[in-house]
C-alpha cells in the first residue's frame, strides 16, 4: 500500500572478525544500520532497466550482527522514482568474497499515519508519526524481533542490479540562526489539510492564552536535510517542523510557491512525542532556507529544545576550482554559479532542493556542466545523469527532460543532450562514455528527421520546444 513504513532486521553472524561488503537498497526510500551505527541511505534515483545499490566496505567482529534498514514505500510516481515499483528490499553481506547468509524479519510501522498529502504533486508524502508506537532499541543485535514477520525472498523482475557508481552524499550540521520566537495558539481547522491548520495558527497574540511554542530558524540559503530536534518534553506533545524557501508575511508557510500549479503542498513533518528525552528527525530530506518549529501539548513550561540541521548534498564546501578578476560582479556570478550547483547536488543535478528535487537534462547538459567543470574534479554525477538519459529513451529513440521518475519529453533538451557527449568528452577525455553513448545519439537525432524541410534544413519543431534559461 503506497506510503507504508516498515523496519526489517537482518540477522547474520561471522565466524571469524575481518573485512565484509554490505549491499543495500529499498524502493522507495530508506535507510540502514549496522550495529546501530549508520551505514547508508537511498536509493539514488534510478530507472528499471537499472537499479543500482550501495557498496559500504567496512571490518566488523566475528559473532552476530544485524542489519536494520526502515524503508518507506511511497508507491506514487515522483520525480525520483516510477509507481510500478513494488516494496522490496536488496541487500547482501560479502565476507572473503563469499556470501554471508541472513535472517531477515519485518515490521510494518502502525506509528505512521497515511495522511493522504504530499508535499507537492512531484515529490512523496510527509511524515505524520506517533513515536511512542516505534519500537526502541530495534536496530541492536540483542532485540526480540521473535513476533516480527518473516521476509519472504522473492524475483524483482529486473534484469540485474548494479553498483552505484557516484561518491557519498555529505551529511554536513548546520547550527540554524534563530530569528524569532514565542507563545502559539493552536486554532481548530480539519485535519485533513494540515497546512491551513498551521496558518491558522496565531503566532504573536497575547490575548489569548499560549498553548505551546514556536521557533522560526534561518539557515543562511535553501538546503536539503533533515532536522534533528532533541527536546524533553511530555508524552503526547506534538512537534511539527515546517519549511519554505522564503517568509510569507513573516512566516514559514509550508505552501509551496510556483510548484507546477499544485495548490495542495504541504512542506513539513508532524511528530508525537513519546514522552522525555527524545530525538525527532524525519526519515526523508527536505528542502527551503527556513524553519518554523511548532511545540503545542501539555506544556508547563517552555520547552527545552535543541535545533540542528543536517544538510545532505554531494559537493563540499571546500570548491576545488577557483576564479578572481578585477571586476567584482564577476566575481560574484562566478561564486553564485557555483554555490547554486553545489546547493543542487545530491545523487543528481537537480532544478533545486524544495520544490522538485527533478533530474533536468537542461540542468546536467547546460551551465552544469561547464560550472561543474570548473570547480569541482568530480564529474559522476553528471556522467551518471547522461547514461540514464540513454536508458529513459522512448521506443523513437528521443531522450526524456526530466527523468528517471517523472519523464518528461522536450525537443530542446534532447538536441542539448547530442552536443553534451563530445563536450563531456572534452572536458573529462573519457572515451567510454563517447562510445558508449553515440548509439543512443544517433537514435535521438533520428527523431528530428521529420523536421528537415525541403531544401534540407532543419524547421522548428511542431512538438514542444521549451526555451530554458543558462544555455551556453
Amino acid at each position: 500500500m503506497a506510503d507504508s513504513h516498515f523496519y526489517f532486521r537482518g540477522r547474520f553472524s561471522l565466524p571469524v572478525a575481518g573485512k565484509v561488503t554490505v549491499k543495500v537498497l529499498a524502493a522507495s526510500w530508506f535507510e540502514a544500520w549496522l550495529g546501530g551505527e549508520w551505514l547508508a541511505e537511498g536509493p539514488a534515483r534510478f530507472d528499471r532497466a537499472h537499479p543500482e545499490y550501495e557498496t559500504v566496505v567496512l571490518d566488523l567482529d566475528s559473532g552476530e550482527h544485524v542489519l536494520a534498514m526502515h524503508v518507506h514505500y511511497e508507491g506514487v510516481l515522483t520525480r525520483l522514482m516510477s509507481e510500478d515499483f513494488p516494496l522490496f528490499v536488496f541487500a547482501s553481506v560479502e565476507a572473503g568474497g563469499d556470501p554471508v547468509a541472513i535472517e531477515w524479519r519485518y515490521l510494518p510501522l502502525e506509528a505512521y499515519r497515511r495522511t493522504d498529502q504530499r508535499i507537492d504533486v512531484v515529490l512523496g508524502w510527509i511524515e505524520w508519526c506517533e513515536t511512542a508506537k516505534l519500537p526502541q532499541g530495534w536496530k541492536e543485535a540483542g532485540f526480540d524481533d521473535s513476533d516480527w514477520s518473516e521476509a519472504v525472498p522473492s524475483v524483482l523482475d529486473v534484469a540485474s542490479f548494479h553498483p552505484l557508481d557516484l561518491g557519498y552524499i555529505r551529511h554536513i550540521r548546520q547550527e540554524p540562526r534563530m530569528i524569532g520566537e514565542g507563545g502559539l495558539t493552536h486554532v481548530g481547522v480539519s485535519g485533513n489539510d494540515p497546512a491551513s491548520a498551521i496558518m491558522a495558527r496565531r503566532l504573536h497574540d497575547d490575548e489569548m492564552p499560549a498553548q505551546g511554542r514556536w521557533m522560526r530558524f534561518d539557515l543562511g540559503k535553501i538546503r536539503l536535510g533533515r532536522v534533528e530536534i532533541a527536546l524533553d518534553v511530555p508524552a503526547g506533545t506534538v512537534v511539527e517542523t515546517i519549511y519554505a524557501e522564503s517568509l510569507n508575511d513573516d512566516r514559514v508557510s509550508p505552501r509551496i510557491a510556483a510548484c507546477v500549479g499544485d495548490p495542495h503542498t504541504c512542506n513539513l513533518d508532524h511528530f508525537v512525542a513519546r514522552g522525555g528525552k527524545q530525538m525527532l528527525k524525519p526519515l526523508h530530506p527536505r528542502g527551503g532556507r527556513f524553519l518554523e518549529v511548532h511545540v503545542f501539548g501539555e506544556l508547563d513550561t517552555a520547552p527545552d529544545i535543541e535545533v540542528v540541521f543536517e544538510e545532505r548534498v554531494y559537493y563540499g564546501e571546500q570548491i576545488e576550482g577557483a576564479f578572481s578578476c578585477n571586476d567584482g560582479l564577476l566575481d560574484r556570478i562566478w561564486a553564485v554559479g557555483v554555490e547554486t550547483l553545489r546547493s543542487c547536488s545530491e545523487d543528481a543535478i537537480t532544478d533545486n532542493p524544495t520544490r522538485e528535487r527533478g533530474q533536468w537534462l537542461g540542468d546536467v547538459v547546460g551551465a552544469g556542466m561547464d560550472t561543474l567543470a570548473a570547480s569541482y574534479s568530480d564529474m559522476r554525477p553528471l556522467k551518471r545523469g547522461l547514461l540514464q538519459a540513454a536508458r529513459c529513451a522512448r521506443a523513437d529513440g528521443m531522450v526524456p527532460a526530466v527523468y528517471p521518475g517523472t519523464i518528461e519529453f522536450l525537443t530542446s533538451f534532447a538536441i542539448q543532450w547530442i552536443h553534451a557527449i563530445p563536450h563531456y568528452f572534452e572536458i573529462t577525455g573519457d572515451r567510454d562514455v563517447l562510445e558508449t553513448l553515440y548509439p543512443a545519439a544517433v537514435e535521438n537525432l533520428r527523431c528530428f528527421d521529420g523536421d528537415v524541410s525541403d531544401d534540407g534544413l532543419c524547421m522548428n519543431p511542431t512538438r514542444w520546444n521549451f526555451i530554458d534559461w543558462g544555455y551556453r
